[in-house]
């Protein structure tokens, strides 16, 4: 059994900064879990005419959770 390194990724656009969160787990050699999280912060989405006192658009997209297994053999 393995549990495989967590991993955060960053993306930054317009200032704002989204965390995502991906981890796999091996239970045996063929069958893996994996478990990934984007905008683990729920942070929206903002878009600006030159400033930030004028707002663009605001989308709120929420949290995505993505869980799943691969078998291969």
């Amino acid at each position: 059994m393995t549990l495989n390194n967590a991993t955060l990724l960053y993306s930054n656009d317009n200032s704002e900064t989204f965390i995502d969160f991906q981890t796999s787990y091996k239970f045996t050699d063929p069958l893996t879990m994996l478990l990934q999280v984007n905008n683990l912060t729920d942070k929206p989405t903002q878009n600006y005419f030159g400033t930030k006192q004028r707002t663009g658009t605001t989308e709120y997209f929420g949290r995505q959770f993505y869980f799943g297994f691969t078998y291969s053999h």
